[in-house]
């Protein structure tokens, strides 16, 4: 065995930590779909779906990255008001730049708004949601 992961931080920090070690080994576990099929059985078919074509080891955690960026900042649904952490909306699509914030398209678990938010990258920058909350 070369590592062990209970979350996605912690698949994050031995894809790290073995691009170092044995790129190889994880090269071929992202081929095979084995990173993938993990993800789906630890309820995050989300991340699962973005590694859908990766194949680069570099790619997977530049992604993986990217998209846990901000995972535990807390979060208001701009439709129903339930708060809750980033990870605890679902991911619907990769994130993307968008100036000096990150973007995320997201589902609320509760009322099933497709909502999107942007995560400020850099110091003193707000977080925001589009659509905006009820009266903001």
């Amino acid at each position: 065995m070369i590592g062990v992961a209970k979350d996605e931080e912690e698949l994050l920090a031995e894809m790290r930590r073995l691009s170092e070690v044995d790129p190889k080994a994880v090269e071929y576990h992202l081929a095979q779909g084995h990173i993938r099929a993990w993800l789906d059985y630890i309820g995050r078919g989300d991340l699962a779906s973005l590694l859908g074509d990766v194949k680069s080891l570099a790619d997977a955690v530049k992604l993986l990255s990217d998209a846990m960026l901000g995972w535990d900042s807390e979060l208001t649904c701009p439709g129903c008001g339930f708060k809750g952490r980033v990870r605890d909306f679902k991911l619907l699509r990769p994130p993307w730049y968008f100036g000096k914030y990150l973007g995320r398209s997201l589902q609320c678990p509760r009322c099933g708004l497709k909502f999107r938010y942007f995560y400020p990258l850099a110091q003193g920058g707000r977080p925001y949601t589009v659509p905006k909350g009820k009266g903001i």
